[in-house]
């Protein structure tokens, strides 16, 4: 994909942007698209991109999933999220949505894909959405990026310190994924 991307010289950022913006409909791994944002165009420049992108993103899907496609998302997430997970993002007030989405973005291990399309489908407003889809994600896009522009030199200090930050923030998604699915049982 990066010699694709690549191809497309001075369109390059615009062609990367466009499949940022459209990968995650059909399930594209932000992490990876991320990683080659970084070995791309470098953390500003990609950091840019991702957010242009992401923010694309979650405008389509929320329409999409609001406006079109809501009965076949619908079973599509339900398929695809326990019961427990369905209790997690749906069984909390609307006025909690904004920070359920947003705590699940922060969690990278959640997929990008997944939280945007169950969001969609309650009664969020679009805007909260947009702000929660789109802030939650800067920190883990950071990362990626980070750790794709550092991998050209594996042997550099500086891919060390993006491996131990990725390795630094997946622990810690972990660690939150726990807690946030345990926050009930109290």
């Amino acid at each position: 994909m990066q010699e694709f991307i690549s191809s497309f010289g001075l369109l390059a950022p615009l062609v990367y942007l466009i499949i940022v913006a459209l990968g995650p409909i059909v399930f594209l791994p932000m992490s990876f698209l991320a990683m080659l944002g970084g070995i791309l165009f470098g953390l500003k420049l990609g950091l840019l991109l991702n957010v242009i992108g992401i923010s694309l993103n979650c405008y389509l899907m929320f329409i999409m999933t609001r406006y079109s496609f809501k009965s076949y998302v619908e079973n599509f997430v339900n398929k695809r999220l326990t019961e427990k997970n369905r209790q997690l993002i749906f069984d909390v007030g609307e006025d909690k949505l904004m920070l359920s989405m947003l705590i699940l973005r922060f969690i990278p291990i959640f997929p990008y894909s997944i939280i945007n399309y169950a969001f969609a489908m309650t009664n969020i407003s679009l805007k909260k959405y947009m702000l929660a889809g789109v802030l939650g994600a800067i920190p883990g896009k950071i990362v990626y990026l980070n750790f794709g522009g550092a991998s050209t030199d594996i042997f550099s200090k500086k891919f060390l310190i993006a491996a131990l930050l990725l390795v630094a923030m997946t622990l810690l998604s972990l660690y939150a994924s726990k807690k946030y699915k345990n926050r009930n049982k109290k």
